[in-house]
């Protein structure tokens, strides 16, 4: 199966040999909330990458990939490093760590469409039991760049819902679901 960005995917449906799975469109915006004019086909990656400890380990094992993007670029923001690349056009289809908005609107609000070994939330076989699963995103507090957002998503079975957290970028435990973005014609 090849990748045409002239189809129409349905959410959820499997992309490619990769296993890659569409989650949308996006239209991304600043830090600032200003579009940057450009509309992408997003695309999730199989699996997660699971728990690296912390964001920087997370975002060094990101850029050294072979198809990954290098969030770290000095003392920038790395959600502003990614926003930059798609701005200046020297983003080239690479897998990031997911900004805020799309961890949100785009894989917290589809998981009930990742389905078989691509779910994103644990699901236990319990009510009331639940399963908590912290997820990483590239997006920093404003005003505290050392702390990056994450989600914490909850399964208990009757009920999803999300908590936002912030976590420094030095400590923690969390895992990715890494995306792609692909700029549509």
């Amino acid at each position: 199966m090849t990748q045409d960005t002239n189809t129409e995917w349905k959410v959820g449906d499997v992309v490619n040999e990769k296993g890659e799975i569409f989650i949308g469109t996006w239209t991304p915006k600043d830090r600032q909330g200003n579009s940057l004019g450009q509309v992408f086909d997003l695309f999730a990656a199989k699996r997660d990458v699971q728990t690296l400890n912390t964001f920087n380990a997370l975002a060094e094992y990101v850029a050294n990939m072979e198809n990954g993007f290098n969030h770290l670029q000095g003392n920038t923001a790395p959600d502003k490093v990614l926003y930059d690349a798609l701005q200046n056009g020297s983003y080239q289809g690479e897998y990031f760590i997911p900004t805020y908005d799309i961890a949100i609107d785009h894989l917290y609000e589809n998981q009930d469409k990742f389905v078989n070994d691509s779910r994103l939330v644990a699901h236990t076989t319990s009510a009331s039991d639940p399963v908590s699963h912290i997820y990483a995103t590239s997006s920093e507090r404003a005003v505290n760049t050392p702390f990056v957002y994450t989600l914490n998503m909850v399964d208990n079975r009757t009920e999803k819902s999300i908590h936002n957290q912030v976590i420094h970028k030095d400590r923690g435990v969390l895992s990715a679901r890494l995306v792609r973005a692909q700029r549509r014609r």
